[in-house]
């Protein structure tokens, strides 16, 4: 279980303010369950932005790790109108070494604003970790 708080401050947005608890459950066949819940507060939006993600992690060799996730994010709460639900598969790969990593991320949405019709995207990232390792 993990706990995090941050406090943030933006030079044209002002303070901000982030609380996350992680809570993760190792399953059979290799598996890691994992729960995320989070709040955020910006000082320049009304309400809060609660936040919560249900994953479901795996190591597949020692250069492979997958994740697939549900979440969803309600942002200025109490009054939200603009809810996103997304369903998350994402693929690391380290390509590089024992440092530099490549992540593959197809991403399903159903936002709220849009009637909850389906908004399909792909991002690709890459990951480079300094020191070490």
């Amino acid at each position: 279980m993990g706990i995090s708080q941050q406090v943030l401050w933006f030079t044209s947005d002002g303070w901000a303010a982030r609380s996350e608890v992680r809570w993760d459950h190792p399953m059979e066949g290799g598996f890691l369950f994992r729960s995320t819940s989070r709040v955020e507060w910006e000082e320049t939006e009304k309400g809060i932005a609660p936040f919560q993600q249900f994953s479901l992690l795996r190591e597949w060799n020692p250069r492979t790790a997958a994740e697939l996730a549900v979440s969803g994010l309600w942002p200025n709460v109490p009054h939200t109108d603009e809810a996103s639900y997304r369903l998350t598969a994402t693929i690391r790969r380290q390509i590089y070494r024992r440092w530099l990593f490549l992540h593959i991320v197809p991403e399903l949405e159903f936002p709220q604003v849009g009637g909850y019709d389906p908004t399909l995207r792909a991002t690709l990232q890459m990951e480079a970790i300094f020191g070490d390792p």
